[in-house]
Parts: C-alpha cells; sequence; structure tokens
C-alpha cells in the first residue's frame, strides 16, 4: 500500500500532458457502458432493499422470539441451554452476514471504470470525480490499450501482474482518441526503457 501510494503521488506530480475536463456527454452517448452501469446500479439496489428487510428482520426474531424464549421458565432455570440458544441465533447471522457480503462483494465487483475528467502526465493516468482512478506508469507498461473510434474511447486493460492495483478496465473518454492513444503509448514507452 505504501509503494501504491508513493506511486500515486508520483503519477499526479507529475508534468500533465493532456487534460479533458468533463467527458459525461461522451460517456452517456455509449449506450452500452451506459446499460452495464443500470445493470449494476439495479443489482445494488436489490442489495440495499434485501439488507432492509434483513435487519427489520432480525430485530423482529430478535425481540419477538428470542428473547421470548431465553424468558420462558424452560430455559430460565437453565444456563446453559440459554447460552446454546444464543450461540445458534449469532452463528446463523454470522452465517447469513457472510453469504450477504460474498454476494456484495461480487455485485460491487466493478469491471470497468470512466473517469469524468482526467489528466495524462509524464508518469500516468489521473482520473478525477466518480470514479478517481490514479494508474502509475509501471501499470501501463504490461496494459494493452485498446481503441474505440465509434464511441470515442481509449480502454486500458490491466495485465494480470497488475489487477492488485489497478483491478478493472479504465476508459477514458475524448474526442481526440487517436491524441491520447499516442500519450499513453508514450507514458508506456518511458516506464518500459525505466523497467519500472
Amino acid at each position: 500500500m505504501i509503494k501504491d501510494r508513493g506511486l500515486m503521488k508520483e503519477v499526479m506530480t507529475s508534468r500533465s500532458l493532456h487534460e479533458e475536463k468533463n467527458v459525461q456527454d461522451l460517456i452517456m452517448n455509449d449506450k452500452e457502458y451506459v446499460k452495464e452501469l443500470t445493470s449494476q446500479s439495479s443489482k445494488m439496489l436489490k442489495y440495499m432493499l434485501f439488507l432492509l428487510v434483513y435487519t427489520i428482520a432480525v430485530i423482529l426474531v430478535y425481540d419477538d422470539v428470542l428473547i421470548k424464549v431465553i424468558n420462558s421458565p424452560a430455559f430460565k432455570a437453565n444456563d446453559i441451554y440459554r447460552f446454546v440458544v444464543y450461540v445458534i441465533y449469532f452463528e446463523a447471522l454470522f452465517g447469513i452476514s457472510f453469504i450477504m457480503s460474498r454476494r456484495v462483494f461480487r455485485m460491487g465487483n466493478v469491471n470497468k471504470v470512466a473517469p469524468n475528467s482526467y489528466k495524462i502526465t509524464e508518469k500516468g493516468v489521473v482520473g478525477n470525480g466518480f470514479p478517481a482512478v490514479t494508474i502509475h506508469g509501471s501499470h501501463l507498461a504490461n496494459a494493452e490499450i485498446r481503441v474505440d473510434p465509434q464511441n470515442k474511447y481509449v480502454e486500458i486493460i490491466p495485465s494480470e501482474a497488475s489487477k492488485k492495483s489497478v483491478p478493472y478496465t479504465v476508459r477514458l473518454y475524448s474526442n481526440d482518441v487517436n491524441r491520447v492513444k499516442e500519450l499513453l503509448e508514450r507514458v508506456k514507452k518511458i516506464s518500459l526503457k525505466r523497467g519500472t
């Protein structure tokens, strides 16, 4: 993490080569990307509704069922039974929470991001707004760079070795995709020469 923070700072403080201020209109014109974002948003909304129902169910079960069972004469007399009921209840909560968190991780596993504004520096790419993205030249060195002139974006696909630092594909939208690609290739070559 410390190394990645150092690389991020290096990218942000180096000289700017190209900047795109607001590419929101270009992003919105890419129907495929908008469809992916909408799908992901609806999945997250469903999860949030499920989480709300789950929280209400936990409160109701605790108040209306567990407390009544624990306070019944059969369980009041025996502390071991009460302890076992509590353990079963909290283990069930843990199991359900674990399953839910794994599902959320899969849902939240973003494949592609497109910053609303970004700049290409001598050391990499800095994307501002939502989502904020920083890609150092060392991560660009082995990345694949693709151009889609029809939808006006350059896509940076990280290598397997870089996936820990850059776990998603980054789309840089621009009206001049050839210039963006040329600058990314230049940063990539510099990084390869330096061996970073």
